[in-house]
């Protein structure tokens, strides 16, 4: 044993950040590394979030290994030995709480005496905690916490709020680190709202994700509703006075679209790429309040390359997904991607070829779809939506006799699948934010023409 001056160049910070899922400790802990070392490239982030930890990337050009299942402690162990093998200064390890979670269910599994199975449990989990505590990188621990909404009044009105409640690890963990510090919800107050781009940043990265040995187009964006305004500091200056940084133009809709051209169809001779995009629209976010879930629209479907119509199906599509954070939009995302059945939708365009409308049927069908408009509340509840107006059915009549892709042929009546795209093509006159709905709804309509044509009832209202 040997008597020394304390030093703080030979302490090593063991911190634990906890907080629900969406409140930040990622972000967080990659903020705390750069502070401790100033440098990106000496940080390591040992990641079992589903690469949550590439989201942010943009940050700087740090570490990232990825953990996956089993979550041993072993494994934990091992992954903590290659950074620092490597020169890590710094180790995230997003998170600890996985590796309780498997010798929870470890447990769970054992037959015989539930007490003395725990003596087999501990050591593991005590060498783990003790290789974290005797490394000499620094190390930032994340821990999930159970999660639950309480309800909080708030002008008058009782809001939901996302609290965290017990810490998903081992009763007494926080006494082992430096410092444990909790990360509450309630710190969104004042935090930034998903911009456009990192909308488009984070369906991208999905799809790199889903789709990882596919070519991915650069996204095509449309943007409407212009906002001027002007910076914080230029409050006080006149309009004539105002220099160009002192002005600020944001979008209130946005809609993108990026192909996949690898993953391709051909349909009566119309080539289709697979597609996917999204749409937000900013008059759905309360911006000047406490932040709550922010509202995406997103899709995958196909986009008929001779016409840019947009095919999309209702599997292959999220008119509302409500999230907190990107890395929440990121796996949401990916969620729709991983649940949408391309074959399916395939086959069911595909079968619109087997269908054909005489001039008789077609000039039935938009007389109904006519009638549809104007039908009382009570009738219109009783029969399939169909949510083009009155502008989208004139549009399908037009191009009926000028459409050169989908127009009638010589007989003058035309195939099931032309009728979906004088459909689609009229939807290109909907506004931005209900252009996918719309989009959805002819391939259900037409999908259920096609269904009324071969003797069912559903939509036989509209065509006999």
């Amino acid at each position: 044993m040997e008597l020394r001056k304390s030093s703080k160049k030979q302490a090593k910070m063991k911190l634990a950040l906890a907080g629900c899922s969406g409140s930040g400790k990622t972000y967080s802990s990659l903020l705390l590394a750069y502070g401790m070392t100033n440098d990106w490239s000496k940080i390591a982030v040992i990641d079992t979030e589903n690469g949550s930890a590439d989201l942010y990337a943009h940050l700087g050009n740090y570490n990232v290994l990825n953990l996956k299942s089993p979550f041993t402690p072993e494994r934990y162990i091992q992954a903590i030995e290659i950074c620092e093998n490597a020169g890590m200064e710094v180790i995230i390890i997003d998170s600890i709480s996985h590796c309780w979670e498997y010798l929870l269910e470890l447990h769970a599994a054992m037959q015989g005496n539930s007490f003395t199975n725990w003596g087999k449990i501990t050591p593991r989990q005590t060498t783990f905690v003790q290789k974290i505590l005797s490394s000499n990188s620094h190390i930032i621990s994340t821990l999930r916490t159970k999660q639950d909404y309480v309800l909080n009044e708030k002008n008058g009105k009782l809001v939901p709020e996302k609290v965290g409640l017990k810490t998903i690890m081992r009763d007494g963990i926080d006494y082992e680190f430096t410092i444990v510090l909790d990360v509450d919800m309630k710190h969104k107050d004042n935090e930034l709202t998903i911009s456009h781009v990192s909308f488009i940043e984070s369906v991208f990265e999905a799809a790199v994700r889903v789709f990882p040995n596919e070519c991915i187009s650069i996204p095509e964006i449309r943007v409407s509703h212009v906002i001027k305004g002007r910076t914080p500091d230029a409050v006080h200056k006149s309009v004539n006075e105002l220099l160009d940084d002192d002005k600020t133009i944001y979008y209130e809709r946005m809609a993108f679209v990026m192909e996949i051209p690898g993953i391709s169809e051909v349909i009566n001779g119309n080539p289709l790429n697979l597609t996917i995009g999204g749409v937000r629209s900013y008059k759905h976010e309360n911006l000047y309040s406490k932040k709550t879930c922010e509202k995406f629209k997103v899709f995958i479907g196909f986009k008929n390359m001779v016409c840019c119509n947009m095919c999309i199906s209702t599997d292959g599509y999220k008119d509302e997904l409500k999230v907190m954070s990107q890395q929440e939009l990121f796996h949401q995302v990916i969620m729709l991607f991983q649940f949408y059945n391309v074959s399916r939708h395939l086959q069911v365009m595909n079968s619109f070829n087997n269908h054909y409308l005489s001039e008789h049927q077609f000039a039935q069908l938009i007389g109904k779809s006519k009638l549809y408009q104007s039908l009382p509340p009570k009738d219109k509840k009783l029969l399939p939506s169909l949510e083009m107006t009155d502008c989208h059915i004139n549009t399908i009549v037009k191009n009926y006799y000028r459409d050169e892709a989908f127009r009638r042929d010589s007989n003058k009546g035309i195939n099931l699948w032309n009728v979906y795209n004088l459909f689609t093509s009229a939807n290109k006159g909907s506004y931005i934010d209900t252009f996918l709905n719309r989009a959805v709804n002819a391939t259900d309509f037409i999908g259920g023409i096609s269904k009324a044509l071969n003797g069912q009832n559903g939509y036989s209202w509209f065509i006999e």
